[in-house]
This record gives structure tokens, sequence and C-alpha cells, in this order.
């Protein structure tokens, strides 16, 4: 809290003193904007319950991994981990909207490196050789999925940079509450701790064909988040 206080402080002061005008604050000027607040709302509103509900899918998830045992537990937790980092990647792409290209090409090397050094990676938060061997099951099933998740994390942003965050929430918690969780709760009772890492991919490949689709259709080219102001004669 001291460390965000202070950085609040010098963003303030750099705000007061920028040469840019529109940087500055002043509690003389500023007005709520009922228009404005409709759109962040109407915008961000979507974007908030599908992180919320993405989170209680993971607390779910959880849930279904407990029962088989504190080894496998931990290993899903260790992988889970490094999962998390692969993903970023794909995660900030998504946010620049940047090339799929790039996204796959950078989540492939993610899936070689993780792919060829699974025991020695997760061996750096685990030492149970069992837990290991959990935790490199779980990187060889999902890592290779890892340029559908990228795919499917770049065509939802750019879904949701053209402002149709409603749509985008739908797809992703269809992807995990219809697909990911029911898919990862049955198959672990046909293959055990296995069925549960397919059921992660199972998602990733229903969200990224749903946003492949949606993409391909144009739609999302309707949403406007800002429309132009009209020119001013002789500016």
């Amino acid at each position: 809290m001291i460390a965000q206080g202070i950085s609040f402080l010098i963003a303030l002061r750099y705000m007061r003193r920028s040469p840019h005008e529109h940087l500055h604050l002043s509690p003389r000027t500023m007005r709520f904007d009922r228009e404005i607040f409709r759109t962040v709302l109407r915008i961000g509103l979507p974007s908030g319950v599908q992180q919320s509900l993405v989170s209680l899918g993971f607390v779910a998830l959880t849930r279904i991994v407990n029962p088989f045992g504190t080894n496998v537990t931990a290993g899903y937790t260790a992988a889970s981990r490094l999962d998390s980092f692969a993903a970023m990647p794909a995660m900030n792409l998504s946010v620049a909207v940047s090339t799929l290209a790039v996204a796959a090409a950078i989540s492939l090397t993610m899936t070689a490196v993780l792919v060829f050094f699974k025991r020695e990676l997760v061996g750096l938060f685990a030492a149970d050789p069992e837990v290991v061997a959990i935790g490199a099951g779980y990187l060889v099933i999902v890592s290779a999925f890892y340029p559908v998740f990228s795919s499917m994390f770049v065509t939802g942003g750019v879904i949701r940079g053209a402002g149709d965050t409603l749509t985008a929430m739908i797809f992703t918690l269809v992807a995990l509450w219809v697909v990911r969780i029911p898919a990862s709760a049955f198959l672990s009772t046909r293959l055990g701790s296995t069925g549960i890492w397919w059921g992660i991919p199972a998602g990733w490949i229903v969200g990224f064909s749903a946003n492949l689709v949606y993409y391909l259709r144009g739609r999302w080219k309707r949403k406007v988040i800002a429309r132009p102001v009209a020119a001013v004669p002789g500016s």
C-alpha cells in the first residue's frame, strides 16, 4: 500500500507538471459525464464479470483435482504455475492485438521448452518424484495446445478491443463452465487425474472456435467505442 501510495503521488505530480494540458487535473474542471459512465459500464462490466467467473472456474477445477490426493494436487499446482508463465505472452499479445503469427510462434516455443524440460521445470516447485511426474504429465498434454490458447486470446482480444465485451464474456464462460469444467469432471472419472488435464484444452478449442467464427463473420466491426467528433470548420 505504501508503494502504491508513493506511485500515485509521483504520477499525480507528473500530470500536474506535464506540458500536455489534457493530463492536468483540477477539481474545478472535473465533471461527472453520465454518457461516458454508461459507456464504461457497458464495456467494462462484462469483462469484470468474465474475470470473476474465470477465477471461480479455477476454484472449481481445483475442487476436481483435490480428491485425487496431495501428490496430484501438488503436481497440478506446480505445473499450473509454469502454465500461467507460458500463457503471459498470449495474454499480453491479446491486449496489444498483435499478429496471430507472433503469438503462435511464441506459444510453439513455450511448448517445446516445457515438453523437453518438463521434469526439470516442475522440479523447481516440487522435490517428490511422483509429484514431478504428475506435473510433467500435465505439461505434456496442456502445452501441446498453447497455439490454440494464444489464438483464442488474440481473436478474443480483437472482439473486446472493438467494444463487444459481452460477446467475449459469453464465449469465455461457455468454454470454461460449459466445456472445460464438465469435461474435466467427467474425464476424471474415466481417466483419473489425466482426464482433468484433457478437459483444459477442450475448453480452449471451443473458445477459439467460437471467437474465430465470430471474428470471420465481422459483426465485431459494427461495435464502436468512441465515435469520431465532426471536424470544426476552419480547423
